[in-house]
């Protein structure tokens, strides 16, 4: 590994152009950035296919600068979940909005939260009785399998950790949930992903999304993969520093002042950009040190002041979704839709 790579990378040899072309860039191509943030230290190669990528994240607003290098062994794992390479089979978030029959619903849920993501599908099933929903199985036993439906839209996939490091299967760090959005958006274009633990409480949700991009998201900067759902608190308040030796971000400030979005609800077409995003998380999931820091912990210790002040706690996959999305469009509204919040409830 280059000497330089435990930690942010500066290199100033072509920042000037690079700066040059951010700043007069559109940001509805903002997911085109990465292919001039590169550098060979950077580079992995497949053994399978020859080809090099890069595998150091690049700050967007920093030209030159680059996160801690992710391990060249996970070239293939990548590769097969389609996030690099040839790319054939992406769509536009405009084409997203087109039929609501093809958005999926895909959850993931563990034994003791079982029980938990069939209320969430019975409530699905209420308002969108014939979409496709997709449930990852996290070493379900089989009598948890019996408390699966009986429903000719519903598909049971058991996660296969297999081809992944042995610590992804400690659910309780979330590895799984960045690989489990791979696997599924490799499979089908148009994802609505739901945590186990969240029911949907109103009618025409999807219809009610589709017209809201269709009116405002289309042409106006916004991100195709958004949240419904607003954390409560800043991405600063918890921040695990470990985070930004992976994913560099340029302003201190805007951790402090912007909320951080869930990751409980997400809307993820397979676009050009989410491919981007999905890519680092899942090199994240892979790494334990990035998406479970040392001493990290779900329990927070929140005061009065949910911004500027550290909680002692990290939110894992939340964290990194947001950072990413965050360091592209510096504001959180870009990346969620608040009007949908109340469509949803919570278990506990």
């Amino acid at each position: 590994m280059h000497p330089n790579l435990r930690f942010p990378i500066f290199i100033t040899s072509f920042a000037t152009l690079v700066t040059v072309y951010y700043l007069t860039k559109p940001i509805c191509e903002i997911d085109d950035l990465e292919e001039l943030y590169t550098h060979k230290d950077c580079m992995c190669t497949s053994n399978k296919t020859g080809k090099s990528y890069n595998f150091c994240y690049p700050d967007p607003n920093k030209p030159g600068t680059y996160g801690v290098k992710f391990n060249c062994s996970f070239v293939e794992t990548v590769e097969d979940l389609k996030l690099i390479g040839d790319a054939d089979n992406l769509i536009s978030l405009s084409d997203s909005i087109q039929n609501e029959d093809d958005v999926v619903f895909v959850s993931a849920a563990s034994e003791d939260h079982l029980e938990h993501a069939m209320k969430s599908h019975a409530s699905i099933r209420e308002y969108y009785p014939y979409n496709k929903y997709v449930l990852f199985g996290l070493n379900i036993s089989s009598k948890g399998m019996d408390l699966l439906p009986t429903d000719p839209n519903f598909e049971f996939r058991h996660f296969n950790a297999t081809p992944y490091p042995e610590y992804v299967t400690n659910w309780k760090r979330y590895h799984f949930k960045g690989l489990v959005m791979a696997e599924a958006m490799r499979d089908f274009p148009i994802i609505w992903w739901i945590d186990a633990h969240s029911v949907m409480v109103d009618s025409d949700v999807v219809g009610r999304t589709f017209k809201e991009v269709s009116d405002y998201r289309l042409s106006n900067g916004y991100s195709p993969m958004f949240s419904f759902i607003n954390a409560g608190h800043t991405n600063y308040a918890v921040m695990h520093l470990e985070l930004l030796h992976y994913f560099p971000t340029e302003s201190f400030d805007l951790l402090k002042s912007d909320y951080q979005v869930g990751t409980t609800l997400l809307f993820v077409p397979r676009t050009k950009y989410s491919r981007k995003i999905v890519k680092w998380w899942t090199l994240c999931s892979l790494t334990d040190e990035c998406i479970n820091p040392p001493g990290a912990q779900l329990q927070c210790t929140f005061d009065r002041n949910h911004f500027n002040w550290w909680a002692g706690c990290y939110r894992y996959d939340q964290s990194v979704f947001n950072i990413l999305v965050l360091n592209d469009y510096q504001n959180y509204r870009k990346f969620y839709m608040g009007n949908m919040e109340k469509s949803f409830r919570r278990l506990y």
